[in-house]
């Protein structure tokens, strides 16, 4: 090894604050906002294999709202130092206010290869192919939440077909409650994403929309860190994404004996179920999406959820992703 080559872990340990590591007596809490979503499985792998303590953090999970821009308050006001995000419009809206809350890194995203994770479901009692006409989708009963991907991908999938919302009715449900409301009849088309797709597709019903063919690679999920780590500790920051990155590191690994223990217990799904299920795609160094976030930016403003376009530099801090992915490289490198 040269004298350069050794220099590099050294360098790269104190950008993310290697002196965190070991001493699990005097752990720095880290209050965490993270509803039970498969796309979170790496913070609760992480947080179950030690990668937290190795960093000297132990993570205090506050109960998340029922949809995260509710929490953003929470984020602004320090209350929680680390929201685990959908993506939506109030996102933005609430970065471009607020310089003490960014998007720090991928949670999860639209895969263009493999198995789909989120997708339009029509039930098949309605639709007879994968692929409906303009005329078998005209005047069909749509649940639809807005500003967030699943209306946006709505949106694309009926622009494909020559239509807008105006030709559909619409409805507003849970992700728990459309799987439920396609069996019973009471919608004809849900965006539906796992583990609820594998069990709604065996149901009986049928995938017209994929994802991956009407939003190819984007942004699903984030997530944000608030004051305390954008402000005031960005080492504690940094620290906290080396451990986020190393549990997406295992997640991506896929579904192992000890991944499948872990999301099932944590989250409480069926073991079997989720052996079955297509997971997220997450990038294994946290980069978001840049060209999906604005393309999303640009629907919400036509759609009237923003008031204007917002630099993404205005809205996403980068740096911790890309400290904590060196430190990761440097780690395997050396292992």
């Amino acid at each position: 090894m040269n004298r350069r080559s050794g220099v590099i872990p050294f360098i790269l340990c104190a950008l993310a604050a290697c002196s965190g590591k070991g001493d699990r007596k005097n752990l720095e809490t880290v209050r965490i906002s993270a509803r039970t979503l498969l796309s979170t499985s790496p913070i609760f792998i992480a947080d179950r294999e030690g990668f937290f303590a190795d960093e000297g953090i132990q993570l205090e999970f506050v109960e998340a709202p029922g949809r995260s821009v509710q929490a953003l308050p929470l984020l602004a006001q320090g209350r929680i130092d680390v929201l685990s995000a959908s993506l939506s419009a109030g996102l933005f809206s609430a970065a471009r206010k607020d310089s003490s809350i960014r998007l720090v890194a991928d949670r999860g995203h639209v895969s263009e290869r493999g198995c789909e994770f989120d997708a339009l479901v029509g039930r098949a009692a309605v639709f007879s192919t994968d692929s409906p006409r303009p005329s078998e989708l005209k005047g069909k009963r749509f649940s639809i939440n807005d500003a967030v991907p699943g209306e946006y991908i709505v949106d694309r999938f009926l622009a494909s077909r020559g239509l807008t919302q105006k030709d559909i009715t619409s409805t507003k449900l849970t992700e728990v409650l459309e799987p439920q409301a396609l069996r019973s009849g009471a919608v004809d088309v849900a965006h539906v994403s796992e583990p609820f797709l594998t069990s709604t597709i065996e149901s009986g019903q049928r995938i017209i929309g994929k994802a991956s063919e009407y939003a190819p690679g984007m942004q699903l999920a984030v997530l944000m860190f608030g004051p305390g780590l954008i402000q005031k500790n960005r080492a504690l920051g940094n620290r906290f994404m080396f451990a986020y990155l190393r549990g997406v590191e295992q997640f991506n690994k896929g579904l192992t004996s000890r991944n499948v223990a872990i999301i099932s217990e944590r989250m409480a799904f069926d073991t079997a179920l989720l052996r079955k299920t297509c997971m997220p795609s997450i990038r294994p160094d946290g980069r978001l999406d840049r060209a999906s976030l604005d393309d999303f930016q640009k629907w919400a403003l036509q759609k009237g959820y923003i008031d204007e376009l917002v630099p993404l530099n205005q809205v996403v801090d980068s740096t911790f992703a890309s400290n904590a992915a060196m430190r990761l490289r440097a780690m395997n490198k050396t292992n």
